[in-house]
């Protein structure tokens, strides 16, 4: 029994932080008409982005976050897949939100009835 609650503890604390994927965009030259300006140029969205703020764009189109770093790359974090059990339905992306609000949610039907919505 013992073993068994020390697996579910583990699994919980790995299921959460285990939550999205990170990347580096390597610094880019920038364009002319942001040359007086400090930070990082992200050619996706043909803007600065400051260093340690975070960009989370509401496109309609993606979900990630992006973060100038002093030497001029951007670290971007977005949802990780995850896989899911069949008492659970998978909400979609919602990209009218920001990072990581946006990202995908289940909804899962625990043994005794009771939906939980899990993110």
């Amino acid at each position: 029994m013992c073993t068994m609650l020390r697996y579910m503890i583990f699994s919980l604390i790995l299921y959460k932080s285990v939550e999205a994927y990170v990347g580096i965009i390597p610094a880019e030259a920038k364009p002319e008409k942001f040359a007086d300006q400090e930070g990082c140029y992200l050619s996706n969205y043909d803007r600065m982005i400051q260093v340690d703020v975070p960009f989370t764009p509401i496109d309609g189109t993606t979900c990630q976050k992006y973060i100038c770093q002093s030497t001029k790359q951007i670290f971007v974090e977005g949802c990780s897949p995850r896989a899911f059990s069949d008492n659970c339905e998978m909400i979609p992306s919602d990209f009218t939100k920001a990072f990581p609000e946006c990202c995908w949610k289940f909804l899962c039907t625990l043994p005794d009835g009771k939906v939980v919505e899990v993110a």
